[in-house]
């Protein structure tokens, strides 16, 4: 069997995506809570010696903190770069190696906030339209090697528990209910569910003919 490494696979969006990747893949699990981190290279490079047959890498692992630019540390903004955009640029690059051996796919999460501006995420939104550049430029790099890389961008996935602890965050700096911020923002920001996040990746990852027509693509996903 072939192994799909996923990198945040033990979060609320994570343990979705992990149980429905299982059916295909043997599934790799890389975060902290499982001893890893992506920022670190000496522990990508023992999955990348342990694992020979990686078909499939998924960046999903995210760092956020709502806070307005004039309470946003210069290490709170290394925090959510190193893990949302550092943390890909390193999972891409040292997989490479086995992922040209098997012509490989790499799934990279980012988010609808990448081009829809969130008032005190600034340093969310920017990290994650990096990660939509990452796509487009690797696609194109890495096709030669037949590797195909996409990306998938949800609105917020409102079934996990990330996203309620968001949402408290976001009601209190607004003093909103989260019921009522909802309803103020839903006609400019869609909403999502997880589970269902979680089963188009593994249905474009079941067939290597539609996940090939995606190169470059990063698919919005969510509804008003």
């Amino acid at each position: 069997m072939e192994t799909a490494v996923v990198t945040g696979g033990s979060g609320s969006f994570g343990k979705f995506l992990v149980e429905k990747l299982s059916r295909q893949y043997e599934v790799v699990n890389i975060d902290k809570s499982t001893g890893f981190d992506v920022t670190n290279e000496a522990d990508i490079e023992t999955i990348v010696q342990k694992y020979p047959r990686i078909k499939v890498l998924v960046n999903g692992a995210a760092y956020i903190k709502y806070n307005p630019i004039e309470k946003v540390s210069a290490e709170e903004w290394d925090a959510v770069f190193g893990v949302n955009v550092k943390g890909t640029f390193l999972m891409s690059k040292h997989l490479l190696p086995r992922l040209k051996e098997s012509r490989g796919v790499i799934v990279n999460i980012s988010s609808v906030t990448g081009r829809l501006p969130m008032v005190n995420a600034l340093a969310y939104c920017a990290s994650k339209a990096s990660v939509d550049m990452i796509t487009r430029v690797l696609s194109r790099e890495f096709r030669p090697h037949g590797i195909t890389v996409f990306g998938i961008s949800p609105a917020m996935m409102i079934d996990t528990e990330n996203s309620q602890k968001k949402l408290g965050s976001l009601s209190r700096l607004k003093h909103l209910s989260v019921e009522d911020l909802l309803e103020k923002e839903k006609e400019t920001y869609p909403i999502a569910h997880a589970e269902a996040v979680a089963g188009l990746i593994a249905y474009v990852l079941s067939d290597e003919n539609t996940y090939k027509d995606l190169n470059g693509q990063t698919i919005d996903m969510g509804g008003y």
